[in-house]
Order: C-alpha cells, then sequence, then structure tokens
C-alpha cells in the first residue's frame, strides 16, 4: 500500500521493477497479470487512473507525482518497449497489450 501520503514505497517501486521487467533488474522477468494487479495496489485513485479492456491499457496519473515516478519507473523497462502506444500531454499513457494480460 502506498504511505501515508499516497506515494508508492521505495519497496513498491522495487517490486514494479520486477514485473514490469525494468532495466536495473538484472534477470528480469515481464509478468503483466501481476503487474496490472500490482498497478491497482499502488496507483494513486485506480478507479479513476486505470483503464484495462483486456487488449488496452490506459493510465491516467491525474497530474498525482506518485503516479507520475510509477511511469518513470515504467518507461525504464522493457513493459514500455514492448506494449507502450503512445502518450499525451496531461499525463496519459496509452498500453495495447497481448491476448492473454
Amino acid at each position: 500500500m502506498p504511505d501515508e501520503h499516497n506515494y508508492p514505497t521505495e519497496e513498491e517501486l522495487d517490486q514494479l521493477k520486477k514485473y514490469c521487467g525494468h532495466f536495473g533488474v538484472p534477470n528480469f522477468n515481464i509478468n503483466v497479470n501481476k503487474l496490472l494487479d500490482f498497478l491497482h495496489k499502488i496507483w494513486w485513485l485506480p478507479d479513476l487512473g486505470i483503464e484495462h479492456d483486456g487488449r488496452k491499457l490506459e493510465l491516467h496519473t491525474g497530474g498525482w507525482s506518485g503516479n507520475e515516478e510509477i511511469i518513470s519507473v515504467l518507461q525504464n523497462s522493457m513493459f514500455w518497449v514492448m506494449y507502450w502506444q503512445k502518450s499525451e500531454r496531461g499525463g496519459h499513457y496509452y498500453f495495447e497489450l497481448p491476448e492473454r494480460a
């Protein structure tokens, strides 16, 4: 769970790095399903900021710097390289996921 100010903890960011295939983690493995579940746990206002329909994932930061920290981790990962489609001004990020996710 995020800290008392709704920011992800360092431990949570480290766990996120493992799920998204962060380039700083040796022997990383992307686990899209665990990543999606984990994002719902650490994202500030996930009901408003995360949309997922099986193939498409949208992340909307709402301007919250804690969510921007999460995006920063994702941007330095194989998840981003493989699934990112576009970003829009205002903290909107769009991904196309594999069918099994």
